[in-house]
């Protein structure tokens, strides 16, 4: 897999799930402080790549911690129902992976990118390690 910056090497091998009351992911989105962990709701189902079972987990006052399963995610990739259920999840965790790198997402462009340095260069050179 390929991002438009990155090479992805290693993808997560379980995607947690647990029931939960909230319809979708932005009825869960708009009750969450600060960061989480990706995340989506499917049938009634809050899945995501973080361990629910965790008691620290953020996600697990959204749903129901006592009925949580896993599930592949090689299997969510592969399958036509959930493959872009699988890549909103991976979109979250790069997406945050890179905020953390000090890049800036533009809804404009719709893509991440290396913030201005100050207003008068026109070209700017980063060192980038990840």
């Amino acid at each position: 897999m390929y991002s438009n910056l990155l090479l992805v090497k290693l993808l997560p091998k379980l995607i947690t799930c647990a029931p939960t009351n909230y319809k979708d992911f932005q009825h869960v989105k708009s009750e969450i402080k600060d960061a989480s962990s990706p995340f989506t709701v499917i049938d009634k189902k809050l899945c995501t790549l973080d361990d629910l079972r965790n008691p620290n987990c953020r996600l697990r006052e959204f749903c129901n911690p006592q009925s949580i399963n896993d599930v592949s995610a090689e299997q969510w990739a592969q399958d036509k129902t959930h493959r872009n259920d699988f890549i909103f999840l991976i979109k979250q965790l790069l997406g945050s992976h890179l905020y953390r790198c000090g890049l800036r997402y533009s809804p404009h462009f719709k893509r991440e990118y290396f913030p201005r340095q100050n207003e008068t260069d026109l070209v700017f050179r980063q060192d980038w390690h990840n």
